[in-house]
């Protein structure tokens, strides 16, 4: 039995190994090798929520939709309380225009005040009101996600699109510029 334990720990460390190269690839933006390392570290440990979570957005990046909502619905199976797992299902969602179920997602995510990135839900949240057509809802919830991390740059471009969609083409410019003048910032 000590050596059935001892061969589990091993398997959990080396999946964890496999979990951050993969994601350290996400981040790259070198996605066959995140897959490759994210599929080595689910063979080794498929009961990790966010191996799952990771995979999914290994498979949202690549436009593998179905395998993609498979693992991150798999993560929030093992962990309701995932936000992030729930923020990743309700981008999916607008991808999917899934709207409805996306705005759901995303509101419990808001909702969550553990979550230590509400501007990434709110920027979804807005986007999903932006793809029904609703950009007032938008602009309200790009506004929060600004307020929420005011050097977020998605939050300025959404907004700028939010407000070119109602008319306001001063603001919708001033917007492009501040997302413009941020992003350029996070390159450098």
């Amino acid at each position: 039995a000590l050596l059935g334990c001892a061969n589990a720990e091993k398997r959990q460390e080396s999946a964890q190994l496999y979990l951050k190269i993969g994601t350290g690839h996400l981040l790259k933006g070198n996605y066959p090798q995140a897959l490759s390392a994210l599929l080595t570290a689910e063979e080794l440990d498929s009961e990790d929520p966010v191996i799952q979570n990771n995979l999914g957005l290994a498979y949202f990046v690549r436009k593998e939709h179905v395998l993609a909502l498979k693992h991150i619905q798999h993560a929030l199976d093992l962990n309701q309380k995932y936000s992030d797992a729930r923020n990743n299902l309700g981008r999916l969602y607008i991808e999917l225009a899934r709207y409805d179920e996306a705005i759901a997602e995303l509101t419990t995510v808001i909702k969550d005040l553990t979550y230590p990135n509400p501007e990434k839900a709110y920027v979804n949240l807005g986007l999903a009101y932006l793809k029904k057509s609703e950009p007032q809802r938008a602009l309200d919830n790009f506004n929060k996600s600004i307020e929420a991390n005011s050097r977020f740059c998605p939050g300025y471009n959404y907004a700028g699109q939010a407000f070119f969609q109602l008319q306001k083409y001063d603001a919708a410019i001033q917007s492009f510029e501040s997302a413009l003048k941020l992003c350029n910032n996070n390159y450098d």
